[in-house]
């Protein structure tokens, strides 16, 4: 009896019983697994944004989170680390972190791709090899005093330790240089590019020269070591032909490679070739580690094919498992032991000796290969970041037993600097004004000759900008309008485009970024619009694509338009019927406010306003040296209409964007009779006693939100004009409205029509006139100026009467439409269905002295 109830089942209530459910049980280790895992994952978040905001990578965070978490730190909180992090508990930890590092080391795999060091072979061979040759030297002379004074001499030979040193000093961290030299949007520039060859070089011979070390420190005797030397050149021999042919037909028999998506049974035949080759390495006393690298150079790029097996598992990985690794390593690391003058001398000499040796070598061997000083000065920089891959053979060295405790913190801590000094002090010797961008461009081989887009200046450009696919129709729309395919006098253009490609956190986006050709080759959205040009006979004279955080990509459509010296960019923006309702200070009390608001855009809950795009506009519109358009392009139920001809509405009120307006339209309608018809209505308001029609804004009350301004946003709302900026303004629209007169007077065009107007109610006479020629004209297109600065009139007033309809919250003086798109094209893209480019001038910079 009394032992049937010693074998009496425990009890299964937890916590209800009174259990502790930090309390460690090795039969059921989950969940102090969880816990131990939440706080680490909540440490390594909460230090990852501001440490981002530093430009630092999250592996910092990670590293940082563990020693804080280690003895460093919490680990003198008493009760802390026997309870949260039992001794008896860390090999569970540690087999989860050594399964992530398998994973995590199959993805760097991924990532390296031979070709790029194949294309820039020359200059990226000697900058690899002097990054390998020089801090080899360099770490042999500091190993010694660090073996005679850290190093129990009688558990770890000279040789060993040397070696290891040497390795440590001459790593570079690739995964953590690709995220940098994205950030710093340099891929694209040919530093970026040498020096992501010479990184996967300088990996390549890291992990063989430490899969050596490893291969010696675990051989009993000489005649082993070469044994497993031996089986390691095997293997590898192995996985490189054999399993990489075997793999490649699979992929191509299942057609997984042809569409660039593995398929469940291709994905299952990668698990089972990462983790045999884990096991192998593993029992032939290499690390395990260095088969799951092998494994991922195994795995073939082509469409795409490598990339899309990294977004499969990456989230696992690196959010959720690889965090556990390199707080493991913080947990290993106790900063409390460089307790004496010379050990943090030894710690200051080895972090001064493992830059200079990686920067001297990298910076002098770029200056041989014919880069300036600036450009050597970047390649040294970022050749000596070490990130994570060195945490890694730090923690090979210490399992394999060649560091202790201390000797490890040290060499943690110098990781630690020399990666945190990269992002700054790359921008401190090659900072953005001084690069030369060089963009990688597939050049259609039917490029024809340039034409003029407007009426006088001949051999103008544009270039389109294209982010998503719903955007497509609008970008044609602009091709179709500058070059439609029945005008009896068509002549051919020249496009340059702009792909736009979001940089997010993860390893699939780096890789984008690293493979910018191929993903310009296979990219859908690139193929459409060199298709549609190539049928329409409009040479998309150069398609480029550039991979950049979202907060860059105003940015990046800027530098775009200088470097091709374009006269107008043009934004497609594709809305429906319901989202011009794009009000961030409107809407009624009832609806429900987020107090973040100004950080993360609408300050109400609604699925239609699309924010974060309208923020994108205004920044172009602000930071572009050229004219700016924005195409929107209205989705409309009513079926299409196969009449060919387009008709253009200029509503112009006066100012240099309707200036613009009327060049532009004007231009197009000469240079197609027959199938673009233009007509230009000038609108003059008059008084009536009846409503205000002030100068003055006066901005309405909200009893709800406050009116903020934030960097970054901007309302492009520019400094008010001079009373002498504005007459000459005056004088050039009259001086406009009088040549266009009479040139219509001299040479009438059929296509061509001048209205002159007055009313008190402009805005409506505008959409009144509209609605009269939408009648007779499906295919109406509706140019305005933006007239966010220098307008001749204001509609404020005017407005207000709209304001008080279904379409209000968009027209309210807060309303982001408003702001976007300037007041006339509001009104018209929220009270009709028809197309409608804005433009802004470039002069508006000129006559208000304000960017």
């Amino acid at each position: 009896m009394i032992d049937l109830v010693k074998r009496a089942a425990s009890s299964q209530a937890g916590i209800i019983d009174g259990l502790n459910p930090v309390k460690f049980d090795s039969t059921d280790p989950i969940k102090l697994w969880i816990v131990q895992v939440g706080i680490i994952l909540i440490f390594t978040q909460l230090l990852a944004y501001p440490l981002a905001r530093l430009r630092q990578p999250k592996v910092i965070a990670e590293v940082i989170g563990g020693v804080i978490l280690g003895p460093t730190v919490m680990g003198r909180i008493h009760g802390f680390t026997p309870n949260i992090f039992p001794s008896a508990s860390l090999p569970f930890l540690n087999l989860t972190a050594t399964i992530s590092l398998v994973l995590y080391l199959f993805l760097i795999g991924l990532e390296i791709d031979v070709g790029t060091m194949k294309r820039n072979l020359r200059s990226a061979t000697l900058i690899s090899a002097a990054g390998i040759i020089v801090p080899f030297g360099i770490g042999a002379g500091i190993s010694v005093p660090l073996y005679h004074h850290f190093v129990n001499e009688d558990k770890v030979s000279l040789g060993h330790f040397l070696l290891f040193t040497c390795v440590a000093m001459s790593i570079t961290a690739f995964p953590v240089l690709c995220r940098i030299l994205t950030d710093l949007k340099l891929l694209e520039n040919k530093i970026g590019i040498v020096v992501l060859a010479a990184g996967v070089g300088n990996d390549v011979i890291g992990w063989v020269l430490l899969a050596l070390t490893v291969a010696l420190v675990n051989a009993t005797s000489g005649v082993s070591a070469v044994y497993v030397l031996l089986a390691g050149v095997a293997w590898v021999f192995f996985m490189l032909y054999p399993v990489k042919y075997a793999f490649r037909w699979l992929a191509k028999k299942s057609g997984s490679l042809e569409t660039g998506q593995p398929s469940a049974v291709l994905m299952s035949v990668t698990f089972f070739v990462v983790f045999i080759s884990a096991f192998y390495t593993d029992i032939i006393g290499i690390h395990a580690i260095f088969g799951g690298f092998l494994a991922g150079l195994v795995i073939p790029h082509e469409n795409g094919f490598a990339i899309a097996i990294v977004e499969k598992i990456e989230d696992v990985v690196v959010i959720l498992l690889l965090p556990i690794y390199f707080t493991l390593s913080g947990l290993k690391t106790n900063l409390g032991l460089l307790n004496n003058g010379v050990t943090w001398g030894y710690t200051i000499l080895l972090i001064v000796v493992a830059f200079v040796g990686k920067f001297v070598g990298c910076a002098a061997s770029a200056r041989i290969s014919g880069f300036n000083a600036r450009e050597s000065g970047a390649i040294g920089s970022l050749m000596s970041c070490k990130g994570l891959v060195e945490l890694i053979v730090l923690n090979v060295g210490l399992q394999a037993g060649l560091l202790d405790q201390r000797l490890f913190s040290m060499f943690v801590l110098m990781a630690l600097v020399l990666t945190m000094m990269t992002t700054p002090l790359t921008l401190w010797m090659y900072p953005p004004r001084v690069r030369g961008r060089m963009q990688l461009e597939r050049i259609d081989s039917a490029s024809l000759s340039v034409t003029s887009l407007k009426q006088e200046d001949s051999g103008s450009k544009f270039s389109l900008v294209l982010e998503r696919v719903d955007q497509l129709p609008g970008v044609m729309s602009v091709m179709h309008l500058f070059n439609p395919p029945t005008s009896a006098n068509r002549q051919f253009i020249t496009v340059d485009a702009l792909r736009l490609v979001e940089l997010s956190d993860r390893a699939s986006a780096v890789m984008r970024g690293s493979e910018i050709e191929e993903l310009l080759r296979r990219d859908p959205i690139a193929k459409v619009l060199r298709t549609f040009g190539r049928l329409n006979h409009i040479a998309v004279s150069s398609l480029s694509l550039t991979v950049v955080p979202q907060s860059k990509f105003a940015e990046s459509v800027a530098s775009f338009g200088r470097s091709k010296s374009a006269e107008l960019i043009v934004l497609p923006w594709s809305i429906t019927q319901g989202t011009t309702h794009l009000s961030d200070a409107d809407k009624p009390a009832s609806t429900s406010y987020n107090p973040l608001q100004y950080l993360f855009g609408n300050g109400q809950v609604s699925g239609d306003a699309d924010v974060q795009y309208t923020q994108f506009i205004r920044q172009v519109f602000v930071g572009a040296s050229s004219d700016v358009g924005l195409l929107v392009e209205r989705e409309r139920e009513e079926s299409l209409s196969l009449d060919p001809t387009q008709h253009l509405v200029v509503p112009f009120f006066g100012g240099p964007d309707d200036r613009l307006a009327v060049e532009i339209a004007v231009g197009l309608a000469k240079q197609n009779l027959g199938v673009i018809k233009a007509t230009i209505i000038k609108v003059t308001r008059v008084a009536d006693d009846a409503e205000s029609v002030g100068g003055k804004e006066q901005h309405m009350e909200n009893p709800t939100v406050a009116s903020v301004s934030l960097p970054g946003f901007p309302d492009t709302v520019y400094a008010q004009p001079t009373t002498q900026t504005r007459l000459i303004s005056q004088t050039a629209d009259e001086m406009a409205w009088s040549r266009l007169a009479k040139d219509q007077g001299d040479n009438a065009s059929s296509n061509i029509s001048l209205v002159e107007h007055q009313s008190a109610k402009p805005l409506h006479a505008i959409l009144e006139r509209i609605s009269e020629i939408s009648s007779t004209s499906r295919n109406l297109l509706v140019i305005v100026g933006r007239a966010r600065q220098m307008a001749a009139q204001s509609h404020y007033a005017e407005m207000l009467q709209f304001s008080a309809g279904p379409h209000g919250q968009s027209l309210s003086s807060a309303g982001l439409l408003r702001k976007t798109v300037g007041d006339v094209g509001a009104v018209v893209i929220a009270m009709t269905g028809h197309q409608v480019l804005v433009l802004q001038s470039k002069h508006i910079r000129v006559e208000s002295g304000d960017a």
